[in-house]
């Protein structure tokens, strides 16, 4: 089960420094105390479940959010990961109190429609802006394709959020946000 969840975790709920565009919210969860509850399901069988925490974010020097993540799986086992963000991408910068010798590419911002990239051997695509119904909700959101030699993932970012759905073709799993709660 781990390996699924540490899979995600680059993906899933980051805070961010304020967006350049005005208005604009970067796709992920942007406040200390956000809470978002996942899911996962392979074959249509539900079978973890899991929470990410927003625990800890601090404005640094060049502009960019460092940001920690606290995962917990259902059975009790917990981590942190740390990335950074910026108005360009977003990286992991540490896993647990290992900081990264390099950060590791998560994503290239802005997630625009079009947009294209490669990291290693695995290239990505933002396909579509679309409506997204799970059990937390409605939310407009960006879908990002992911390609390996292995098969593809479907992963739909929302504004303010973080993800609220993913899809594995490798693997026919599932996840879903089951239950957002934004931090103070």
């Amino acid at each position: 089960m781990r390996w699924f969840v540490s899979l995600l975790v680059p993906a899933l709920a980051f805070a961010a420094p304020v967006p350049k565009a005005k208005d604009a919210l970067p796709p992920f969860a942007t406040t200390e105390g956000d809470t978002l509850e996942y899911e996962y399901s392979t074959r249509g069988k539900p079978h973890a479940w899991y929470t990410e925490r927003v625990t800890g974010a601090e404005k640094q020097k060049d502009g960019s959010a460092h940001v920690t993540i606290r995962t917990a799986v259902t059975g009790g086992e917990t981590f942190s990961t740390t990335f950074a963000v910026s108005g360009t991408v977003l990286s992991t910068v540490a896993k647990g109190q290992d900081q990264l010798t390099k950060p590791s590419r998560v994503l290239k911002l802005p997630l625009a429609v079009g947009a294209k990239w490669e990291e290693l051997n695995e290239k990505y695509e933002v396909t579509a802006e679309e409506e997204v119904e799970v059990p937390a909700g409605k939310f407009k959101a960006v879908k990002v394709e992911k390609t390996t030699s292995e098969g593809t993932w479907r992963t739909w970012y929302a504004p303010g959020v973080g993800i609220v759905k993913m899809t594995a073709t490798v693997t026919e799993t599932v996840l879903e946000l089951k239950a957002f709660k934004p931090g103070k």
